[in-house]
C-alpha cells in the first residue's frame, strides 16, 4: 500500500510473520524544489507491526492497528 498525505509519501508493505499480518510503515518527503523524494530519518520508521484488524479513517490518512489474537497474550 503506498499512500500521499499532503507532501508525504508512505509506502507500507504488509507481509506474513508465522500466522500473523504484519506491516512497517516507511515515510517520505517531497522536496516540491527538487522534486526528489527523500526517506525521513531511520528512527521514524515502524517496523514488524503485528496485527488482526486494520482500520482506516475514512480520509485514509489515520488507521488503527489491533491485535485480538489471544496467542500472543
Amino acid at each position: 500500500m503506498a499512500k500521499w498525505i499532503s507532501n508525504d509519501l508512505f509506502i507500507i508493505p504488509k507481509y506474513k510473520e508465522g500466522n500473523l499480518d504484519t506491516l512497517n510503515v516507511y515515510p517520505y518527503k517531497l522536496n516540491k524544489v527538487s522534486l526528489n523524494i527523500d526517506a525521513w530519518s531511520s528512527d521514524k520508521v515502524l517496523k514488524s507491526l503485528k496485527y488482526s484488524n486494520f482500520i482506516s479513517s475514512s480520509d485514509g490518512a489515520h488507521f488503527i492497528l489491533a491485535n485480538l489474537d489471544r496467542k500472543l497474550f
